[in-house]
């Protein structure tokens, strides 16, 4: 499936860099993937979360304390999101990780959705679609691996990176 594997392309290329990784798996809905399992193996910067709700921030989301205190224990600043169902839960995600005053990055290579043959991309950042008051907080979108990881590592005609502003840098980075 092309976008397993675009998300297995992206958890290879955090591997190589030393970034965290964060599952967040839908209570009573299924375990993750078997091909990303295998995909991150037993890299040891991984993490599994549970939500029961359709965003992991909702703050009715009895699972989100622990998701909350791992990322500030890691000092994270920017999140890569990837993920389905996308109209909805990836949606929520996003909405709720802004409303955090996170950095979002939506690989749109990784997301699904279920209710269309293709993938609407619904995650524009403006009025009636992820809108959030928060000066602070910035949404980009990248459609390849490469991108996603220039966009965080602020290479090239990106701009500066996402993760200015925070601790957190790349294992073995300085």
């Amino acid at each position: 499936d092309k976008i397993i594997d675009s998300q297995i392309a992206a958890i290879e290329r955090a591997k190589e860099l030393g970034l965290p990784i964060v599952i967040v798996e839908y209570e009573d809905y299924g375990d993750t993937n078997s091909a990303l399992k295998k995909a991150i193996g037993d890299y040891g910067r991984v993490r599994y979360f549970q939500k029961d709700r359709d965003g992991m921030f909702d703050p009715r989301n009895s699972f989100r304390g622990p998701l909350m205190e791992h990322l500030k224990e890691l000092d994270v600043g920017t999140l890569l999101i990837t993920g389905a169902n996308g109209g909805a839960c990836v949606k929520r995600s996003i909405r709720g990780a802004l409303e955090n005053e996170f950095q979002v990055i939506a690989y749109t290579q990784g997301i699904a959705d279920f209710n269309y043959k293709e993938f609407i991309y619904p995650y524009k950042y403006s009025k009636d679609q992820v809108a959030v008051d928060c000066e602070r907080c910035s949404f980009r979108e990248a459609s390849s691996v490469d991108q996603l990881m220039s966009v965080v590592l602020g290479e090239g005609r990106l701009g500066s990176p996402m993760i200015k502003g925070t601790q957190f840098r790349p294992e073995g980075s300085q």
